[in-house]
């Protein structure tokens, strides 16, 4: 209980701060990749039960303070008559990755009799999903300042 309720408090400062400076892409990229060092800390504490807790804790804290730059931040890149489709796609993709992860998590975790490689593949999305939306922020900037592109 106690890592949600970090993890709301979180998203709702992490949004606010987000809104207040109108700087939406480092917001979301640090979200998760403190998701990422909060899953490779309950990997490296698994031996000690209150260490890797407090890990979950800033693992959810990081998951949870994602969301809400995210989400603004991929609504700003369509126009309002796209936003409607990009948002489709990008919950299609997150509902089919709600019901495959957790099919690759058990094959994961019965291949190796452990949840660490379960936990290094979160992990490992994590990592993914930070990169992305940091090359997002590279292409967004080459483009906007290549001649003759309309923005």
């Amino acid at each position: 209980m106690v890592p949600y309720l970090l993890g709301a408090v979180s998203m709702v400062l992490v949004a606010r701060r987000s809104d207040w400076t109108g700087e939406r892409k480092y917001h979301a990229a640090l979200g998760s990749f403190v998701g990422t060092l909060g899953l490779v800390g309950v990997l490296v504490t698994q031996n000690n039960p209150i260490i890797a807790i407090m890990m979950m804790c800033v693992a959810t804290i990081g998951l949870y303070s994602f969301s809400g730059p995210y989400w603004a931040f991929t609504s700003s890149l369509v126009t309002a008559e796209a936003a409607a489709v990009g948002i489709g796609i990008i919950n299609s993709i997150g509902n089919f990755g709600g019901f495959v992860g957790p099919y690759v998590l058990g094959m994961l975790n019965d291949a190796t009799d452990s949840i660490s490689s379960g936990l290094s593949f979160l992990g490992f999305m994590l990592l993914l999903t930070t990169i992305q939306v940091l090359l997002t922020l590279y292409f967004d900037i080459r483009f906007i300042n290549s001649p003759g592109v309309i923005c």
